[in-house]
């Protein structure tokens, strides 16, 4: 999840040897998924891979009904998801923001939440795209930064989710 052109199918493609579609501008229609087959592994034998289309896409802007479907696909993306990788473009934290709250509204009265005893079961990953590192003293706050939307997050869908925040920059 994150917004267009922040590098989502790129770092899939990176990370799983996939070859989702990736150019400048709007690639991902939609969700594309693709099942991998992981042999030798005892936890499972396959993931089913979603990559979504960016959030807020500025061809959308304004549309009819383009702000719920955006929402939509979030949320499926998200909430049944094990894991979840939410990439930002430089300190755009627009999905956190924005889409967060709203998955996180719609999973508190769903039944996964109920057989859950209300934790959502998705590790969330954020990875932020386009910073430099080399800058140590602006990460700290684009940490904190981070977590001041995670908790307007949880404020905003009237939640109190246990948050286990574990920070490593690569």
């Amino acid at each position: 999840m994150g917004v267009q052109s922040s590098g989502k199918s790129t770092l899939l493609n990176t990370m799983f040897g996939t070859r989702m579609r990736t150019s400048i501008g709007q690639c991902t229609r939609g969700v594309n998924m693709q099942l991998l087959d992981f042999e030798g592994r005892p936890e499972y034998d396959y993931i089913l891979l979603l990559d979504t289309e960016g959030t807020r896409p500025p061809e959308y802007h304004g549309l009819r009904g383009s702000e719920k479907r955006e929402n939509q696909m979030a949320i499926l993306s998200s909430v049944q998801s094990d894991a979840t990788i939410v990439i930002m473009s430089g300190t755009n934290d627009l999905a956190v923001k924005e889409i967060l709250p709203i998955v996180l509204m719609a999973y508190q009265g769903s039944k996964l939440a109920e057989d859950n005893g209300g934790r959502l079961s998705s590790r969330m990953f954020f990875v932020y795209n386009r910073i430099n590192t080399s800058q140590k003293n602006k990460l700290g706050s684009i940490i904190q930064t981070l977590g001041t939307s995670l908790h307007e997050a949880l404020v905003k869908s009237k939640r109190q989710l246990e948050i286990r925040v574990k920070i490593r920059v690569i």
